[in-house]
């Protein structure tokens, strides 16, 4: 879980929030001292999908923009 959060750059406070819950039940799901729900794996699968579609586009643009240039 922790894997996942730190490759999202995101904080446990910021994960939290994004996905509907504490910081303090982030951190047990880290340490594994709480089991992930059905809700928040997919809570976690939608904000990584949204994550990485805008990195796409992104970097889509960041080309388009490259190609322009030359």
């Amino acid at each position: 879980f922790k894997a996942i959060r730190t490759n999202l750059n995101l904080t446990q406070e910021q994960l939290a929030a994004e996905i509907g819950v504490t910081r303090f039940h982030i951190g047990q799901l880290e340490s594994g001292k709480a089991p992930i729900q059905k809700q928040t794996a997919m809570a976690l699968k939608y904000l990584t999908d949204a994550m990485l579609k805008m990195n796409v586009t992104y970097l889509d643009d960041l080309i388009a923009q490259s190609n322009h240039s030359r």
